[in-house]
């Protein structure tokens, strides 16, 4: 028995997992010792087996580096079969490189036929996809337990001669369903059993995640990193379709969708008949007239009502908004409120909720300004949507460049003393999509979700915290929030109220929601991530020799010299 792979072999398995070198600083040899650790798990075990449909396409180089990461799971594995070409792809090229032949070629997707006695569950990859070593291990693992379905993470890269650079992170089980409609999720990161792939391709990943692919009382595992597969940056190829897309958005919400922004996705097709636009001010006239006529700019043709809550301001600051609120009287409806005494945000909004008139609540801080006039349309048709907790925007600078948007879940949460979230920012922040929560510096809220919810905790967060405060409750109450990130607000950050020590307000929340710092492996995020050629294994002349002999004693040593598990490794 030899342990001759084949280099092209080996700098597949090299690339199959930058995760662990780049993020967790695991040197190569503690990456082989878990590969040899799990491949001697599952030897002579009866495990469920998995099968690979590799969608036709792709260069050589490409189809043959997916079929390399699939040869070298850990897992025994069923085969794998060409779907949609009635011929191989690159057939001299796969068999130069010692890797297994296909077991039956399909020429149209409808035509995908395999029988239950040869594989157990199947999944789909495309040229260029790298299989996390672990993948049919995992598989295995979950059709054990008597999964219906399992779901995991991928990633977008890119590569070159001396550079693998990771673009973005695809958390699973994609709770963003607002993203996944920007782009087209079909066949991506799901595995089902062999007798669910009736009716493919039609299957989706959303079907998946939401188990309208598998059986009525569904199972669906979950698996986030390290469990990973890295998908090929596709610039331009992979937009949801938009009819497809309107069919998911309907069936998932339970409303129609109507309109397709490449940018923006789907925008709900039935407008908010009104809106009360609750504005909060102390003093800062300029800033406050600033709002009140980015709002009286809005495109919105339902009734619009100014809801505005003074909190002892100055007879000059009222004189100053004399003329701005004469102007708005012809467009909107205005409600004016008194709220002497300290600042407390929250017994302002709630006191506002009470007079509003308006089917939605868009709370708006006076430092706040409305940057596009379709804004409060947009945001208001969401926020009608059933389940869906608040809305929120994008925060950009005073050139217009995007510095923040919404909340999402602090990756390492650290002291008592820091928030369980942390301002969304970069590129990420760009994008409309599903969030833990959105700022009340701009939040749309409906009536009957501020209702439901029970609005904002006037005792325990008076002022700051309470809209991280309402946003976590409606999340664990199984609300959700959505973030426009084609929207724009620009917001002078702390110029409505002064700094304050608020440790007692980040301690109840990190107590009261304990499930956030989880919930931070299933949020979508944009982390690039570069992996220098140096920092890729040598495999090459002696250090690969080194490897490759390395591998074989252990495989002689936990599968015998006959071991038909040492054979289907490629090791025989």
């Amino acid at each position: 028995m030899t342990a001759d792979w084949p280099e092209p072999r080996l700098q597949a398995f090299a690339r199959a997992m930058p995760w662990e070198y780049r993020l967790r600083n695991v040197s190569w040899d503690a990456s082989v010792a878990r590969w040899r650790m799990e491949a001697a798990t599952t030897a002579g075990a009866q495990l469920a087996r998995s099968a690979l449909l590799m969608e036709a396409g792709g260069s050589r180089e490409d189809w043959c580096r997916t079929l390399a990461t699939w040869a070298l799971q850990t897992a025994p594995v069923a085969g794998w079969w060409v779907v949609g070409s009635a011929q191989e792809p690159w057939q001299a090229e796969r068999i130069a490189a010692g890797l297994p032949a296909p077991m039956a070629c399909f020429e149209q997707l409808d035509d995908v036929s395999i029988n239950t006695g040869v594989a157990d569950w199947a999944f789909t990859a495309r040229a260029g996809d790298l299989l996390h070593p672990s993948l049919a291990w995992v598989l295995a693992n979950s059709a054990a337990e008597e999964g219906t379905g399992v779901c995991w993470d991928w990633l977008e890269y890119t590569d070159s001669e001396t550079r693998f650079e990771l673009e973005a992170r695809y958390r699973a089980p994609w709770r963003d369903m607002v993203r996944e409609l920007q782009a087209d999720q079909r066949g991506r990161a799901f595995a089902l059993p062999i007798a669910a792939w009736e009716g493919f391709p039609s299957i989706s990943a959303w079907q998946v995640r939401t188990g309208q692919a598998s059986a009525v009382d569904s199972n669906i595992h979950v698996h986030p990193e390290p469990l990973a597969m890295y998908r090929r940056m596709n610039s331009g190829g992979d937009v949801c379709d938009p009819a497809h897309a309107r069919d998911v958005a309907a069936n998932y919400w339970g409303e129609p969708f109507a309109g397709y922004v490449a940018d923006a996705g789907l925008a709900p097709a039935a407008a908010a008949q009104s809106v009360s636009v609750v504005l909060m001010y102390r003093d800062r006239p300029a800033l406050t007239i600033a709002a009140i006529r980015s709002v009286l700019a809005q495109r919105f043709v339902g009734a619009l009502e100014l809801v505005l809550v003074d909190n002892a301001s100055t007879p000059e600051t009222m004189a100053a908004l004399e003329s701005v609120l004469a102007e708005a009287g012809a467009v909107a409806r205005i409600t004016r409120l008194d709220a002497p005494g300290a600042f407390n945000h929250s017994a302002q909004a709630m006191q506002a909720s009470e007079v509003a008139r308006g089917d939605v609540l868009l709370f708006l801080n006076n430092d706040a300004r409305l940057m596009q006039p379709d804004a409060l349309d947009r945001m208001a048709r969401w926020a009608r949507l059933p389940r869906v907790a608040s809305v929120g925007a994008a925060v950009v600078d005073a050139g217009g460049s995007v510095v923040g948007g919404s909340m999402r879940a602090r990756r390492l949460p650290g002291a008592e003393f820091n928030s369980p979230v942390e301002e969304a920012c970069g590129v990420e922040a760009a994008y409309a999509r599903q969030v833990i929560g959105n700022s009340f510096a701009c939040a749309a809220i409906s009536v009957a979700a501020w209702r439901a919810l029970g609005g904002l905790d006037m005792r325990r967060f008076p002022a700051g915290y309470n809209d991280v405060d309402y946003c976590l409750r409606a999340v664990s109450l199984g609300w959700t929030h959505v973030n426009l990130g084609d929207i724009h607000v620009h917001h002078e950050v702390g110029a409505s109220r002064a700094k304050q020590d608020e440790i007692a307000q980040k301690t109840w929340l990190r107590t009261r929601y304990p499930w956030v710092s989880t919930r931070a492996m299933h949020e979508y995020s944009r982390e690039v991530l570069g992996v220098t050629s140096p920092a890729l294994p040598q495999l090459a002349n002696d250090a690969g020799t080194r490897f490759e002999h390395a591998i074989g004693e252990h495989v002689r040593a936990s599968f015998g010299e006959d071991s038909a598990i040492g054979e289907a490794r490629g090791f025989a």
